[in-house]
């Protein structure tokens, strides 16, 4: 079964960051594995109990978004803690499988407002700007939306991701905000090839000490 990757995107890595990030429309069929996809039960009662919190904590309720759950099932890795595009808010989860997933929210709870919990599958925040929480995620004042995406690993683990944002953040987000800075070091281009499918042909592949970056060239005609 296959489903459309939200957008093109960009990968940067750095000491400690390996990042995707949206730039620009694109129709790249991807696979996934429906058995490891969550059921509407588990949609209700993830949103219902993300909006208990938020509701306790006077921050208005999120929605169910299918733009955000398009790019949970695209990063949802057994591996590594792929991020969600720039301007989002990221929680990760590995529970045993079999485990009820909504139930993982009320322990995230239980963090509070400590951030510096030494946390074995964590967050992100818009950017890394900020430190983070899985429950500080949760009660950011402007979230609108979210979404969760889970995966089955092959150590009887199942891997979750949930993404919160803003529309308006997400809609007025120029995509010059993904690429701009200096670039250091260009080197080693070369056709991509990761995440195990072929990259466009459209892109190339820049890397620095701390950058790895695909970028769209222009199209000729």
């Amino acid at each position: 079964t296959e489903f459309e990757a939200p957008a093109a995107y960009s990968l940067e890595t750095s000491s400690d960051r390996r990042q995707t990030r949206q730039l620009a429309t694109s129709n790249i069929a991807v696979a996934t594995q429906l058995a490891d996809a969550l059921t509407d039960n588990d949609k209700h009662y993830l949103t219902v109990i993300h909006n208990r919190l938020r509701e306790a904590s006077n921050r208005d309720p999120m929605e169910w978004d299918a733009f955000l759950e398009q790019w949970a099932h695209w990063i949802v890795n057994c591996n590594v803690d792929y991020p969600g595009p720039a301007h989002t808010y990221t929680n990760f989860q590995r529970l045993d499988q079999g485990t009820q997933v909504y139930t993982i929210v009320y322990d995230w709870s239980s963090e509070a407002d400590n951030t510096n919990l030494n946390l074995d599958h964590g967050c992100r925040t818009p950017k890394d700007v900020l430190r983070c929480n899985h429950y500080t995620n949760i009660l950011q004042p402007m979230l609108t939306s979210m979404a969760c995406a889970a995966k089955d690993c092959k150590d009887n683990t199942r891997h979750l991701v949930c993404l919160y944002d803003n529309k308006v953040d997400r809609e007025f987000t120029p995509v010059q905000t993904y690429t701009q800075g200096p670039r250091r070091n260009r080197r080693n281009k070369r056709k991509p090839k990761f995440l195990g499918f072929e990259a466009p042909a459209a892109y190339t592949l820049e890397t620095s000490p701390d950058r790895l970056q695909v970028r769209q060239q222009a199209s000729s005609n």
